[in-house]
């Protein structure tokens, strides 16, 4: 894959004194040279600008460590840790054992913020001292870059316990901003991915309250093939295990099983779901899109075929529209 170093935007680092920033930003990454300058870039352009920027190349064999430098070079604010392919929790370990702001915000290599994301979760926690961490709403997106649906997920603290508690997590990882001497509290990252942030999420609550605001912060970039049905039940298995552990210290029942699971079962049904629930957000661009990799994978999908139809109905419409 040919590589282009000039994906992102340098923001207002000059107006921070890089040595003592407020917010750490810590991003973990692996070979994601189509889609690690854009994140950058939503970082480095956003409206708060008091952070430092911390990424973990965690062994990347692509174009990426090149677009890591020049990043680096462009703008004061990034302060890149290399490592062999230890994983991410290693990553994430390594990068709160640098960081020196008060408040630890995630981010993923593939994923956009939102421009006023960092100021939203600042000022919510400046002014709730007693929350420990903070995440927000996401728009699902492709690899395109194009909004499929919104994922909307519980804003009230009792609600959000009860759910990661009854084996629900409704935390998104790249969302969250965190007190740092809260995560260090809680131990750490660790967690083995991809259920290092359910584990921590359930320990944390025993340091304090975990909270999602409102606002929409991130673009969450969701891959078809990301998800295997094998690697999948591994998931489920860990998070069955890591939910029990939490209740057992709590004195709670243990739970027998975790709620049921209505992941798609292959890749052609992931875009038929993409495409519907495109459709029904008003995106129908995504879901004329996902709609026909549904058709061409399962050609008797009615109901993929019938997303393509209204898709196609609803362009019809626009184009007919006067400009």
């Amino acid at each position: 894959m040919s590589c282009t170093i000039l994906p992102f935007r340098a923001g207002k680092s000059n107006q921070v004194n890089p040595e003592t920033p407020l917010v750490s930003v810590l991003m973990p990454v692996r070979d994601t040279e189509q889609y690690v300058g854009l994140a950058i870039s939503s970082i480095l352009t956003q409206s708060f600008s008091e952070f430092e920027f911390l990424i973990i190349d965690d062994g990347s064999s692509d174009q990426t460590p090149a677009l890591l430098k020049h990043a680096a070079d462009q703008d004061h604010r990034i302060r890149l840790i290399t490592q062999a392919t230890d994983g991410v929790r290693v990553a994430l370990s390594r990068g709160l054992e640098s960081a020196r702001g008060q408040y630890i915000a995630r981010m993923d290599a593939d994923d956009i913020a939102l421009p006023d994301r960092l100021e939203k979760q600042v000022t919510y926690l400046d002014s709730h001292p007693g929350v420990v961490g903070v995440g927000g709403q996401t728009w699902a997106i492709d690899s395109d870059d194009l909004r499929l649906f919104p994922i909307e997920l519980p804003t009230d603290p009792e609600a959000i316990e009860q759910s990661l508690l009854s084996g629900k997590n409704c935390i998104s990882n790249p969302t969250t901003m965190l007190r740092r001497r809260a995560v260090q509290i809680a131990g750490g990252y660790k967690d083995e991915y991809p259920t290092d942030d359910y584990g921590l999420w359930l320990r944390l609550l025993e340091v304090g309250p975990l909270h999602n605001q409102a606002d929409f912060v991130l673009e969450y970039r969701l891959h078809a093939a990301q998800t295997t049905l094998s690697k999948h039940q591994s998931q489920l298995t860990a998070a069955h295990r890591i939910v029990n552990e939490a209740r057992e210290r709590r004195g709670l029942p243990l739970l027998a099983e975790l709620p049921p699971d209505h992941s798609p079962a292959s890749i052609a049904r992931i875009h038929h779901h993409w495409a519907m629930s495109a459709a029904q957000s008003g995106q129908w661009k995504a879901a004329r899109k996902h709609a026909k990799y549904a058709i061409t994978m399962e050609p008797a999908n009615l109901h993929a075929w019938w997303t393509m139809f209204k898709g196609c109905f609803h362009l019809r419409l626009r184009q007919r529209q006067p400009q």
